[in-house]
């Protein structure tokens, strides 16, 4: 298949860079991803891809079910009792029998970081907005801050995120077009977006706040969300939390991986291991990022770059721009990024509701380091160069293209 002549191909380049007298960067060009398969809330925005079946998963055996084993292997199903499935660590089963919450939070401009409530979250989202500025999605499952933002407006990748963890989504609000499609989606019964039901969503003064403007006063309150999805019957899993796994070492050495840049256009962000932790530490614009109710350093035991198909739809976000679509269905390439090292993958999203999974050549699910995840969005025409352990993504940036 074209993935693994790919592969192939990385590795003989990877031999003639070893054998050099002097490391020079490899330029890594990035496959062109399966097909897709459709969505219906997409397709509602952009008529585009072609119905194709996605193969059959072939998983680790899960009879027994697995468990912490000496090399820590657990996942990618039958998650014991107390075991977060999105992190692999122990957690409330409590707080893990109640669906994760979904919250939006900015990432642009400059001053709306640092922001509160990251390091508590198990998973992050982070992607390309119009006027190429970066936004997250976090999703909250084994713990809830209370001040978590600044909160803001949805986006189009804000469709498929919710089906996937079956999860509640805090939003600030979404253009008229945007807003239309999540309100008669599958999710729409376990959305909050008024912005006069605090304390799930609270306001600040904007003399409080570094960037001084109303945009960015807004606030979530994490467990309040939860509870007011609890009083509104949305008290259960949707649906088993399984597809990913989790080891202590990876399966496999791979090539080393201990700083990586994703030179995101206005919000480039670095990404620094320490072998000493076992961490990644973020920096973004040069600056290292904190959070802003501890100053905690952020970091994480996994960044994963998900390369997928970014297109304009016809849903303007503002007089200027054309909303954004990352067409994350149906498969496409993966690099993960743990323990130092770098590792090639596909993730697959085989139905919309659930997991979608990352697996290798031979469709074996590819376990992530117990921890946070990131999950970095690029386009499918990114590419990377590398030297000495040092990466660097430039994610694809599309031509502009503004309404008339």
């Amino acid at each position: 298949m074209r993935f693994s002549k790919f592969i192939l191909a990385l590795l003989a380049l990877l031999l003639i860079g070893c054998s050099s007298a002097a490391p020079t960067p490899v330029s890594t060009p990035v496959p062109t991803a399966a097909p897709l398969i459709s969505n219906a809330l997409s397709q509602e925005v952009a008529a585009l891809s072609v119905s194709t079946p996605i193969p059959a998963l072939v998983s680790e055996p899960t009879s027994p079910p697995p468990s912490l084993t000496p090399q820590g292997r657990l996942g990618p199903k039958n998650f014991p009792l107390g075991i977060n499935p999105l992190t692999g660590l122990p957690a409330d089963p409590q707080a893990l029998a109640l669906p994760p919450l979904n919250i939006k939070i900015s990432d642009s401009p400059p001053c709306v970081r640092p922001q509160y409530g990251l390091p508590q979250a198990d998973v992050i989202f982070e992607h390309y907005v119009e006027a190429w500025v970066t936004r997250l999605t976090a999703v909250f499952h084994s713990q809830l801050p209370t001040r978590v933002g600044s909160v803001r407006s949805a986006r189009q990748i804000d469709f498929e995120l919710p089906a996937i963890f079956g999860s509640g989504f805090v939003f600030s609000g979404a253009s008229a077009g945007n807003l239309q499609i999540i309100n008669t989606s599958d999710f729409a019964a376990r959305t909050i977006h008024a912005l006069d039901n605090c304390p799930v969503l609270c306001r600040v003064s904007k003399e409080s706040i570094r960037c001084q403007s109303t945009v960015h006063t807004l606030f979530a309150n994490a467990q309040e969300a939860e509870a007011a999805l609890v009083r509104e019957g949305h008290d259960k899993l949707l649906f088993s939390l399984e597809g990913w796994a989790f080891s202590d070492q990876p399966l496999m050495t791979g090539e080393g991986a201990t700083r990586i840049d994703v030179n995101y256009l206005n919000s480039p962000v670095s990404w620094k291991y320490q072998a000493e932790t076992g961490l990644y530490f973020r920096s973004q614009a040069g600056n290292a990022h904190t959070d802003a109710g501890t100053g905690q350093r952020l970091t994480t035991s996994n960044i994963v770059m998900l390369y997928a198909n970014h297109t304009y739809t016809d849903i303007r976000e503002s007089p200027s721009w054309y909303s954004l679509q990352i067409q994350f269905w149906g498969t496409g390439p993966a690099l993960l990024f743990r323990d130092g090292q770098i590792f090639q993958a596909q993730w697959v999203r085989a139905s919309r509701q659930g997991l979608f999974t990352l697996v290798d050549s031979n469709n074996l699910v590819v376990p992530l380091h117990p921890g946070q995840t990131w999950f970095e969005f690029v386009g499918l025409a990114s590419t990377s160069t590398h030297v000495d352990g040092y990466w660097k993504i430039n994610p694809e940036v599309l031509p502009q293209q503004t309404p008339p």
